[in-house]
């Protein structure tokens, strides 16, 4: 009787298998950890994104009525009240003891920042300052009505934003930012 040398067909057979499962369980765990990446990124992201945004417009607004004295007007001069979805204000610049229009607007999947703007949100030059990894919707800007500040001639009020921010290829990422900001200044319009 000949001597068999190789494999057998059943030999073979559960070699393949084998092989199959531990292929099958590498893929499995590539597949979750390309998904947790993809997670970890647009969770990174959104954050990332909304704490820049808050901290543009709060910073910004919280200007709005400087003014040094000089007689130059400053403050709020126009928020559409239609859709609330911009705002238009002023501060003096100490360098040029003189006010520009600046303004926020939710427009184009976008939260946009303009310069030189008229007082009806329009004109000057708008540009958007969020991400295009993230759509921007449902903006809302809210002027509260002026409250004397106790034992001063001054006043205090709200400008309270909001606006939605999801990543743009997956929508289901996505939360609402809303921030009220207090403002104590000698508003002179």
């Amino acid at each position: 009787m000949r001597k068999q040398f190789g494999y057998s067909l059943i030999e073979l057979m559960i070699g393949m298998l084998v092989g199959l499962i531990v292929l099958s369980a590498i893929i499995y765990i590539f597949l979750v950890t390309l998904k947790s990446q993809k997670e970890i990124y647009s969770s990174s992201l959104l954050i990332r994104e909304t704490n820049f945004l808050n901290d543009l417009i709060s910073g910004e607004l919280r200007r709005v009525g400087y003014n040094s004295g000089g007689g130059v007007a400053s403050g709020i001069y126009a928020y559409d009240a239609n859709s609330n979805s911009c705002i238009v204000y002023s501060y003096e610049k100490p360098s040029t003891s003189s006010a520009a229009y600046y303004g926020f607007r939710v427009a184009n999947d976008a939260v946009e920042y303009g310069v030189g703007v008229t007082t009806s949100c329009a004109g000057g030059s708008w540009s958007a300052v969020s991400n295009d990894e993230v759509v921007i919707s449902n903006g809302q800007f809210t002027v509260g009505a002026p409250t004397s500040v106790r034992n001063t001639t001054d006043e205090t009020f709200s400008i309270t934003y909001s606006f939605g921010v999801s990543v743009a290829v997956d929508q289901s990422w996505g939360r609402t930012v809303t921030k009220s900001i207090n403002i104590r200044n000698d508003i002179d319009n």
